[in-house]
């Protein structure tokens, strides 16, 4: 053979090779460009839901830190609420001693006019005495007392 047809052959093979070879990378690039593809894909995916999980985690523990912000707000209003009760209760429960010991103590002092007037009215010598007594003690209880006799058949007033 000759150097021309050795050439040649040589020059074919190495075209076919070359041929191949660039088939070859052509296949292997696309092949790298859809891996590349895929693995960006996926990593958009986990990245996704990586996010969404975080996101998720942040959102649950601001929910719970705001009822548990809330639940602090709603118990302090009941204690204070319970603290303002028991203080209207104790001042109301107060005043209800003191007006059921006013109350004693006006009994009382109406029980010793009473008695006193009794007193008086047992100590008067005579009719006169009686009926003064009488219409002094009406007047210390009513601010105002009239005593009516009937005399031969007539209605008077005393006067004293």
């Amino acid at each position: 053979m000759t150097d021309d047809r050795t050439q040649a052959l040589v020059s074919g093979v190495l075209d076919r090779v070359r041929a191949g070879l660039e088939e070859e990378l052509t296949r292997l690039v696309a092949e790298l460009r859809a891996q590349a593809e895929e693995e960006r894909e996926e990593a958009r995916r986990q990245a996704r839901a990586e996010a969404e999980a975080a996101a998720a985690t942040l959102i649950s523990n601001a929910i719970a830190a705001e009822r548990a912000a809330i639940d602090d707000r709603v118990r302090e209003a009941r204690e204070q609420a319970l603290a303002e009760a028991e203080a209207r209760l104790r001042a109301e429960s107060r005043q209800t001693t003191e007006a059921q010991a006013a109350e004693r103590q006006a009994g009382l002092e109406r029980a010793e006019r009473l008695l006193a007037s009794v007193r008086a009215l047992d100590g008067a010598a005579s009719l006169t005495e009686a009926l003064d007594a009488l219409t002094t003690a009406a007047r210390g209880q009513a601010g105002r007392a009239a005593v009516f006799l009937v005399r031969d058949g007539e209605l008077r007033g005393w006067a004293h």
